[in-house]
């Protein structure tokens, strides 16, 4: 599966932090009878590593968290917000107010109670956690909680007004007492009150999670006890897209994300894709200081120099979509088509008149250096990204093009925790292809504006003129009637060319013997039933 960023349930890639952030995908259509206390076996494509729901931010472990952890509400079918750890709500412009469900228990079999979920808010809220939820697009800081037990009742009460205030702090990953207690728990285990409890951990090879006893809160009906909910859940760790599919083919898998050629292989022999739309490469530049990509001219000149649909069809095994906005996760909050007028089009004549007019020079081996220091840089690319093949391709393709502008650029494949360690750790990137999974343009923001790691997830250190006057202006207005701001704050990211998309996917999920439906990127755990 994909090395995105996301909201742990997430968020991925931001749906892929929190559970429920992007609605169900179409479901695969039931035949044949339930399977009762059977196995379902998945593919993840990297080894997700610590399992803390809130300081995880890529694919990976959302994917795994997803099935242990869920919000006080999450999204329907068509995508509305309906009850989930939260019975009902009511909401303002800066004011939103949960009754936690009665009867509401841990996988673990303890109660959850209403102090357990505000103590999940409240460490978020603390500064000293350094929480990426905690910030612009997560919970903002200033953030005041009042609680009052008799009423079963959390009061959240943000400093100013949230076009999305019910979604941005209903969907929060609920951690149990245990895991709140002794949070060295959640570094190898899940500590939740979803389906499923992770029971076995061994990294690189498989994680098992278990069924748990006495849940039935989930707004589709489903119960611990439904026919064909399996009583396990295999996730393999699984780095090759092939391998998967000969798995699948092989009867080891229920279901494994396999694109490129290696999906019209498995289509073929009668398996179902299940999809939804989502961010595929998004080209993400780092702009801390030193670095080069903190440069408008050299960005602008990079973008322009790739062909966008060629570089598209590469790397997608022409299976890409066409990439409209920047938080582009179905179901999309805001649906206007940002990209089509605001992205640089191919003109390899214009990128290198850019670089001449601010003097950069060509030497004897034809890369360009400007006062000693040569215009080199390095590009990180996710390995598990879509298929690894094709996805080598495209580096190839963009590494060519850069080098007939004068540009040398070193293309550097990673995979699973190694992709968070670079974008979150060492920093050590010029050029990054990392999709941002989210469906609500706030929580895009999460990822690319406020505070750098360590402190925040401003991964590509961003720091955009007027984005934080826009972002007020759009959180004055309630839901989609604030798209008309958010989107200009899309366009800023484009035409200061701090991203180039390249391309979105259906991001199918293959499978045959069960049916489910997809939280943008992860597996919504009550929807899973295996069929004989």
């Amino acid at each position: 599966m994909r090395g995105s960023l996301s909201l742990t349930g997430m968020s991925a890639l931001l749906c892929a932090l929190v559970p429920g952030c992007s609605p169900p995908g179409p479901a695969t259509p039931a035949t044949g009878q339930p399977v009762i206390d059977g196995t379902f076996a998945v593919s993840l494509s990297g080894d997700p590593g610590s399992l803390d729901p809130y300081h995880a931010a890529t694919f990976a472990p959302a994917f795994l968290l997803s099935l242990a952890y869920e919000g006080l509400v999450a999204r329907g079918g068509d995508g509305e917000i309906v009850p989930n750890l939260a019975e009902r709500w009511e909401v303002g412009p800066d004011r939103v107010s949960f009754v936690l469900r009665q009867g509401t228990t841990c996988a673990s079999g303890e109660p959850l109670t209403i102090n357990d979920v505000a103590d999940n808010y409240r460490y978020v809220l603390d500064p000293a956690n350094h929480s990426p939820l905690l910030g612009p697009g997560g919970l903002p800081r200033g953030t005041r909680l009042e609680v009052d037990e008799a009423a079963r009742t959390l009061t959240i009460q943000a400093p100013s007004p949230h076009s999305f205030l019910l979604e941005s702090t209903g969907i929060l990953p609920i951690v149990c007492r245990r895991g709140l207690d002794d949070r060295s728990r959640l570094r190898r285990g899940t500590e939740g009150t979803n389906l499923f409890r992770l029971t076995e951990a061994v990294s690189n090879s498989h994680y098992e999670l278990t069924r748990r006893d006495n849940y039935g809160w989930a707004h589709d009906g489903t119960r611990s006890d439904t026919p064909g909910v399996p009583r396990r859940v295999l996730v393999r760790i699984v780095p090759n897209q092939t391998t998967a599919a000969n798995l699948l083919l092989a009867g080891e898998l229920t279901a494994a994300a396999v694109s490129g050629p290696d999906r019209r292989r498995i289509e073929a022999a009668g398996f179902r894709a299940i999809t939804s739309r989502a961010p595929a490469i998004q080209m993400w530049f780092n702009q801390a200081p030193g670095r080069l990509g903190a440069d408008e001219t050299i960005r602008r000149a990079l973008s322009l120099a790739i062909d966008v649909p060629q570089l598209a069809r590469i790397a997608s095994s022409g299976l890409g979509l066409e990439p409209v906005r920047l938080a582009a996760a179905e179901p999309m909050a805001c649906r206007s088509n940002i990209v089509a007028n605001a992205t640089p089009r191919f003109d390899m004549a214009a990128a290198n008149a850019l670089l001449d007019q601010a003097g950069w020079q060509r030497g004897a081996d034809g890369i360009r250096s400007r006062g000693g220091r040569r215009l080199s840089l390095s590009m990180t690319w996710d390995q598990d990204l879509n298929d690894p093949t094709s996805s080598a391709y495209g580096a190839e393709y963009a590494v060519s093009q850069w080098r007939e502008l004068g540009a040398e650029v070193r293309a550097r494949g990673v995979s699973g925790a190694a992709v968070g360690e670079v974008l979150f750790g060492t920093g050590d990137y010029d050029i990054s292809w990392t999709p941002i999974v989210v469906s609500m343009p706030s929580r895009f923001l999460l990822f690319v504006s406020g505070s750098p790691p360590p402190g925040g997830l401003n991964f590509s250190h961003a720091n955009i003129a007027g984005v934080d006057e826009l972002i007020a202006q759009a959180n004055q207005l309630p839901g989609r009637s604030s798209c008309p701001k958010w989107d200009e704050i899309e366009r800023l990211y484009l035409r200061t060319s701090a991203v180039l998309p390249v391309f979105d996917s259906d991001n199918a999920m293959l499978t045959r013997g069960a049916t489910f439906t997809l939280n943008g990127l992860v597996l919504r755990p009550t929807s899973i039933r295996l069929v004989g």
